[in-house]
Parts: C-alpha cells; structure tokens; sequence
C-alpha cells in the first residue's frame, strides 16, 4: 500500500493572527491515522502554541502504532531588517517551513519563534513576526542538522519569484537554503488544480529535478474535501477589505489520502516522480526523533535579601516559639536546612511580629498549631516533587512587594482559596487572617499533601498599572538573570459565538443570528 506523509498542516491555532483553519488539532491528527498516513505534522503560522497540546493527545491514543508525529513551524522570511518603522505598502513575508528532527531542533524553532515575536514582531493590518535569513543563519549554523526545511506554498519565495517570472532569483534561494540545511532541504509542491500551483510545479521539477530533493505536502486548512465550504464562510466570518482568495487558493488545502494526492500530481507528473517525493516525504519523518517537551515543573527562585531582614523581630518570635513549644521550623533554621526553607522562616517570623504579635490578646497557641500544619505539607510536598517549595512563597512575596512599590499598584486582599494559607498572610501575600474570617476557604483547598501541585496564588492589580507592573518584574527577575514573559491566550469558539461566526460567514442578518442565539439554553455559565 502505498503512503506519503503530510508534513505541512494548520490546526486552529494558525487563526492567531488572522483567521485561517478549521481544523481541531485531535481531529488532524486522529484523521491522518484514518488515512493511513505515515506520520503527521503540526506547522502552524509561526506559532509552536499547538505542540504540547498534540504530543499528550499523540502519545496517549498512538505512541505504539505506526505512526509519527512531526512538530513544525510555518516561519515568514522578510528582507534584512525588515521593522514597523521601514514597513513599506506590499512588503512581502516568504512561508518556510521548519521540521524539527530533535528536541535540539525544537529549541531552534522556539528560538526563532521567539525572535520573530520579541525581537523583529510589529503590526501593520495583523500581527507581523517576521525572520531575517541572518536569524537562521545564527540560530541553525550554530548547531546545524536539526531542522529540516521545505519551501511551503505558493507563498514561498520560490512560489513569488515564480509568479513574478523573477527565476533567477529562485537560483539564489535555493542555494542558500542548501548552504544553510544540506540535504536537509526539500523542494514542496502541492496538490491542486489551481492553475498556477500546477504551473509552478512543473517548472520546479522541470527545473531542478536533478538538482534538488522533493516532496509533496497538502498544506491542509480543513479536514476533508466536503469542509471546504464550511472554510470558505468561516474565512468570510470576519469583515475584511474583500481582497482575500477564499475559494481556489484554498480549493485543495484539506487532508489527502495517498491516492488523492497522487491523482492531482497525476495530471502532470509521471508515476515514478510521484512515488519518490512519497518516499521523501516517508524520509523526512523518518529523519525526525521522537522526543520529549515535558519536564518537571520548576519552582520559581529569587536572590535572598538577607541584608534586609529584621533579626531581631526573628528573635523575638524564636522566643515565642520556645514558649509554646513551636519546632516545626527546626528543619527549617536547622543545621543542615537549605537556603530556600531558612528565607521562608525568616519571613514567617518578621510576618508574625508584624501582623499577629501586636494583638496582646491573641490565642498564640492558634496560630502555632496552624502554622505546624501548614508546614508539614509544604515539606511532604518539597520531598515529593525534590525541591524546595519555600522558594514558590518566597518569591511570591517579592512579587507582591514590587507590585505595591516600583509597580505603583493597589493589590487586592487575596482571592480564591489562597485566603486559607495563614503562611499566604504573614508574608503579605493575601491580607486576610485566615484565623478571623468566617468564611475563608480550609487551607487544604490551597495546598495539600494529597495532591503535590504547586500551589496556585492569583494577584488582583490595578488594570490601568499592568505594564507599570510588568516592567517592573522584568527588571528585577532580568537583574537576577532570570525571565519573565507574556503568555498568549489562544481564544476558542464556543456555542453561541459559533452560531454568531457562522451567521456572519453566511450572511445572515444580526436580528436573526440574535434570535437564534437567544434560543441556546444557558446553565450554570455553560451553553
């Protein structure tokens, strides 16, 4: 039986800058098994969004089975130096895409990723994440053979220059892409009666046959050729200024069995030319590992300040704790105790003075005994996950503390079950006495041996202060070479918004898509 593999494929997260494919990342790859595939690859619009997403599904449902998984980027070449300042009308973006082979090559597509966004990204229209050649050229010569590089669609370099009648141009190109990825390079063409896909693949092959290795890729948008309308009207879904192709540009971008593809290709390539871009297609997946993106979480540390600590409020509370009998916090000061758990005493101790001592009628006792707990399961929890959970508090107490001063901010009194930790109010994390509130959330809520997670603390700052704040904790985490970053949300569409995103695409008017959404039963806050 003959097979190919789809190397060049969009899930709904290629909709993060305009809105693009209708495939549900499972559904892609539970559909390219149903085809007989050989293997499957994830090659969004320079986004890695869909890949942890598609390895859990891949390994739970067909780790064992015949069939691989291939993670990939859809990057944009641009001109050197190409910003939002010089960004001219017409400025062209060149679709590449990127295969990793390994988990070394995975964190070149991240590297990237991140340059294009951080470094180079502007918005003109949409969202622009444009890569230099001299990105690649640093990240991939570097440590080169782990990326695996085909030149995309019609919007490739390649694909313009084409349809300019610029080859020369082409020449160029592709020699570069050589020097850059040796026999890692393959030359992409696409199934399709589109008129100019198939001119530009016989003037490919015609061309460069000899010279280059090929292979064939569908770059599917939707699911199945009976999707393609449901397709067109979600691209129709938003307003636009009318100029995007929506129906023969698309007309072939779905998943394909092996036969499908062939019959395409049939109508101007003789069999045995096919079957060798099937095998090279096989070859590329064969050449890229099975690897691993998880690891344990890691507990978030800062620079321990202990020229700023207030010895002798600690020296009053080692008292206290010798009056009560306290000595859940030995391990914690102890000979031997680690820096992380001693920082943790030490905040414990000048939060206690500060915030419970100054209360002369206070049942200490209490507060000792909820301490002793609270302890014993941030320590059951340090040894299950083999490291310290002091530093998660630790550092959430610094965040805190440049929320209020360089970050300017007002910081709510504590949400959620974080309320419960009396170790959360000591350290000015939440400020609510989980001792005196009525109707606080049970510390196990919080944080429990049961379930060696970390703890998850939510902050309410001011709105309009964000940025303030987030500049803030850039400085000081990069001071101690450490990170802090933006985290894209990725929006999905739910019932009503579906049927709001289907009337438009269709035309309908709003009174009647209004109607219609009014009819979907809402309970609980679920559609």
């Amino acid at each position: 039986m003959v097979k190919y593999a789809s190397l060049h494929n969009h899930t709904s997260y290629s909709n993060l800058k305009l809105i693009d494919s209708i495939n549900k990342t499972e559904d892609l790859i539970d559909y390219g098994y149903d085809l007989g595939l050989a293997a499957i690859a994830i090659t969004d619009h320079d986004c890695l969004s869909a890949h942890v997403q598609a390895l859990e599904y891949f390994n739970k449902k067909y780790k064992d089975k015949p069939y691989k998984l291939v993670l990939g980027n859809e990057i944009y070449i641009s001109r050197e130096g190409l910003t939002g300042e010089n960004h001219q009308p017409g400025e062209k973006f060149y679709h590449c895409i990127l295969l990793a082979k390994d988990a070394i090559g995975h964190e070149q597509l991240r590297e990237l990723s991140t340059i294009a966004w951080r470094d180079h990204g502007y918005f003109r229209v949409i969202m622009r994440t444009p890569t230099y050649l001299s990105d690649i050229e640093r990240v991939v010569g570097a440590n080169p053979g782990h990326l695996i590089c085909t030149t995309a669609c019609l919007g490739s370099y390649p694909g313009v220059k084409f349809q300019l009648g610029e080859y020369d141009a082409i020449d160029s190109y592709l020699e570069k892409m050589v020097e850059l990825f040796g026999e890692d390079f393959f030359i992409e063409i696409q199934p399709s009666n589109q008129e100019d896909q198939r001119l530009y693949n016989r003037y490919m092959v015609s061309t460069y046959w000899n010279k280059y290795n090929f292979t064939v890729a569908t770059d599917s948008h939707y699911l199945t050729k009976d999707e393609r309308k449901l397709h067109k009207e979600f691209l129709n879904s938003k307003e636009s200024d009318g100029n995007r192709e929506v129906d023969e540009f698309y007309s072939a971008t779905y998943l394909m069995s092996a036969q499908e593809v062939f019959n395409y290709l049939s109508q101007d390539f003789r069999e045995e030319k096919i079957l060798t871009m099937f095998e090279n297609s096989i070859e590329i997946a064969n050449r890229c590992q099975n690897y691993s993106l998880f690891h344990d979480q890691i507990v978030p540390k800062i620079q321990y300040e202990w020229n700023s600590r207030d010895e002798e409020a600690f020296y009053k509370f080692s008292l206290l704790m010798e009056q009560y009998n306290f000595t859940s916090l030995d391990k914690y000061i102890g000979i031997g105790a680690n820096e992380a758990d001693k920082y943790l005493a030490y905040l414990i101790g000048e939060g206690f003075m500060k915030r419970i001592y100054k209360d002369k009628n206070t049942n200490y006792k209490e507060y000792f005994e909820r301490l002793n707990e609270e302890l014993y399961h941030i320590n059951a929890i340090s040894e299950a996950r083999k490291q310290p959970l002091s530093d998660y508090f630790n550092t959430m107490n610094k965040i805190v503390d440049i929320i209020w001063t360089d970050g300017d901010s007002l910081i709510g009194p504590g949400r959620g079950s974080a309320c419960g930790s009396l170790i959360n109010y000591l350290l000015g994390i939440t400020q609510l006495d989980p001792l005196r509130q009525e109707l606080t959330l049970p510390f196990w809520r919080f944080m429990n041996e049961s379930r060696p997670d970390l703890p998850d603390i939510d902050i309410d700052t001011e709105s309009m202060k964000r940025e303030r704040i987030f500049l803030a904790l850039k400085k000081y985490f990069n001071s101690i070479n450490s990170e802090v970053i933006n985290v894209c949300t990725v929006g999905t569409i739910k019932t009503k918004s579906a049927i709001r995103t289907a009337g438009r695409g269709l035309g309908i008017e709003d009174a009647v898509i209004n109607y219609i959404v009014s009819l979907v039963p809402t309970e609980r806050g679920v559609d």
